[in-house]
């Protein structure tokens, strides 16, 4: 498929962009609504041309993409011309949990991959799943602290 030249640089600027992106909780939205028609146009591309289980994941990612922009609905409902719903109240933690969570995986992903050429994937995927987990209980703590100072 690099032999499409410009179309195929095309589709991995809009990906970069689009993960740069979803890496940040300001413009997360932004950059699913930009990866939603990139993913389609992989999946698509990978079923035409038979390129073995790609097509599977590929999927998935697109799936994850659709129940992210699901999960975002009753902010981008507003782009249909329908009113927004009322947001909750509190989010899940702080953005800084999950910004710095984030950065985490981010940091911890580009240093194995810069340091080790040949890599365990199940390390690798074993790690980044303990890196969420740690975020997500120091978020639900601090989301526990913050409703017990509340009352």
């Amino acid at each position: 498929m690099y032999q499409s030249g410009l179309y195929w640089q095309f589709i991995g600027v809009g990906q970069l962009l689009a993960g740069l992106l979803l890496m940040t909780q300001r413009y997360a939205r932004l950059g699913a609504l930009l990866f939603l028609p990139i993913i389609a146009n992989i999946f698509v591309i990978t079923l035409s041309f038979d390129f073995g289980y790609t097509p599977v994941i590929t999927g998935l990612m697109l799936l994850a993409n659709l129940l992210l922009l699901w999960w975002e609905w009753p902010v981008l409902r507003v782009l249909l011309n329908q009113a927004p719903d009322a947001l909750p109240a509190s989010q899940l933690g702080p953005s800084s949990t999950w910004e710095l969570t984030g950065l985490a995986l981010f940091l911890f992903t580009f240093g194995y991959r810069a340091f080790y050429d040949r890599y365990n994937i199940l390390l690798w995927a074993g790690i980044c799943l303990l890196l969420g987990l740690l975020g997500l209980v120091i978020g639900l703590r601090r989301r526990l602290a913050a409703r017990k100072q509340a009352t």
